[in-house]
């Protein structure tokens, strides 16, 4: 339950009971009131019947006192009148009995009125003849008591309600505050850091106000600070420096990425690999910078290509080797396999001795590890520098070059061209001595 709810519940509880206690208050009093006149009233009709029959006290005269008794009685405004001697013998009595009063019987039982019996003595010259006992009737005073109660409550209920509109509209005014702090706060939680501009006049919501606004500051500052920490610390183990391109822990973390999504992308999942052949040549020759130059040209390059393939990302893995992701069809591995060597076959000069840059293509195959994945593009990479290849498409089942080589795994393979000045095409395998000669 909110405090706003609590605090109109308790309010409306205060107010309906000092409004209910009020209007029960003065319809008690007005019940005493009227039980005081009819006592007045009653006193009133005994003196004055006392001395009306007062000469009618002999034998004969008593039934010109009881005629005249019944003459005010019939008014109606009396419960009985009775008149006794000195003995307390009654001489005559007139009773009204209790009639319907056309009142609810709730309110009478709450508001019951007691009319009090009233005497006076009537003398006979100078001897007392008897008492006389008058009781007023109530129906009338109920009336009057049931009319004031309902004038009562219409006046209390409009007083209510004005009571608790005005407490309606001061509340409102107080805890619209706490509805501006409240919606701070849930920003703060959704990381949108909003300042409140409302000065309640309430000094208790000023200070919170402002302590609130305060500490959102502060929040927003320290998150600011961490955002950019975790950035710095993001590119400094996502991003390669040089290049701006994320580097290998990033495409680790991609590849698995895919590779769990793999339902998803069916065999559309493709690894390619490029390398920079000739940046050994050009640091040896032009120095280091011009080593670096040529590994900006070559991301630059590269990452134009990868503009053009769907969800293509292009990673730098170690000094000269670039690697990229793709989901690819086959036709279009095929097709950006043939766009990717034609541009290194425009960009290859006399400058770039082994060429400048290889590449390689393979669609990953389901659960199939990184490693595995990129010691099949090693071996081709392998392949098409020595065997002047540009094309760089291999499927997985193609066999790779170390597999070629499975009739002994401890054969130690070395590239043709790298032992003699005219060797052809190929590679040799050497094992104890031995030397044989493969082709590629």
């Amino acid at each position: 339950m909110s405090l706003r709810l609590q605090l109109y519940l308790l309010i409306a509880c205060l107010c309906l009971f000092s409004f209910g206690a009020a209007l029960y208050n003065n319809v008690s009093n007005m019940r005493d009131y009227l039980n005081e006149q009819l006592a007045s009233h009653a006193q009133g009709a005994a003196h004055s019947l006392g001395l009306s029959i007062s000469p009618y006290m002999d034998e004969e005269g008593l039934v010109i006192a009881e005629t005249m008794t019944n003459a005010i009685f019939d008014s109606g405004y009396y419960q009985h009148i009775t008149f006794t001697d000195l003995d307390g013998k009654v001489l005559f009595k007139r009773d009204n009995p209790n009639g319907n009063f056309a009142l609810p019987q709730w309110f009478i039982d709450w508001f019951t009125l007691h009319p009090p019996v009233m005497t006076s003595e009537v003398s006979d010259g100078w001897r007392i003849a008897g008492t006389l006992a008058v009781q007023s009737h109530a129906g009338t005073s109920y009336k009057s008591l049931w009319d004031h109660a309902i004038s009562s409550l219409t006046a209390t209920l409009l007083q209510l309600f004005a009571a608790l509109f005005c407490a309606y509209l001061i509340l409102k005014a107080v805890l619209n505050p706490l509805r501006h702090i409240e919606k701070q706060a849930e920003s703060v939680i959704q990381k949108r850091f909003t300042l409140n501009s409302i000065n309640p006049f309430t000094s208790e919501l000023r200070t919170v106000v402002n302590a609130m606004n305060r500490m959102v500051e502060n929040v927003q500052r320290s998150f600011n600070e961490q955002t950019k920490l975790a950035e710095a610390l993001s590119q400094e183990v996502y991003i390669d420096p040089h290049t701006g391109l994320p580097n290998r822990r990033a495409l680790l973390k991609r590849f698995e990425s895919i590779q769990a999504e793999y339902d998803v992308h069916g065999n559309r999942f493709y690894l390619g690999l490029v390398s920079m052949t000739s940046l050994k040549h050009i640091n040896d020759i032009e120095g280091y910078g011009s080593g670096d130059d040529y590994i900006l040209a070559g991301a630059q390059l590269f990452s134009q290509q990868m503009s053009n393939l769907q969800d293509a990302t292009l990673y730098r893995i170690s000094g000269s080797e670039f690697a990229f992701l793709s989901l690819l069809t086959e036709d279009a591995a095929k097709t950006i396999d043939q766009q990717i060597a034609s541009v290194i076959h425009i960009e290859s000069s006399d400058r770039f001795v082994h060429g400048f840059a290889k590449h390689s293509l393979t669609r990953v195959n389901h659960e199939e590890q990184f490693a595995e994945v990129v010691k099949r593009l090693d071996h081709q990479l392998v392949h098409n520098q020595y065997a002047h290849n540009d094309t760089g498409l291999v499927t997985p089942t193609t066999p790779s070059l170390a597999h070629s080589y499975s009739d002994d795994a401890h054969y130690s393979v070395v590239p043709a061209m790298l032992l003699s000045r005219n060797p052809g095409v190929g590679f040799y395998a050497f094992k104890q001595g031995q030397k044989k000669h493969l082709d590629p």
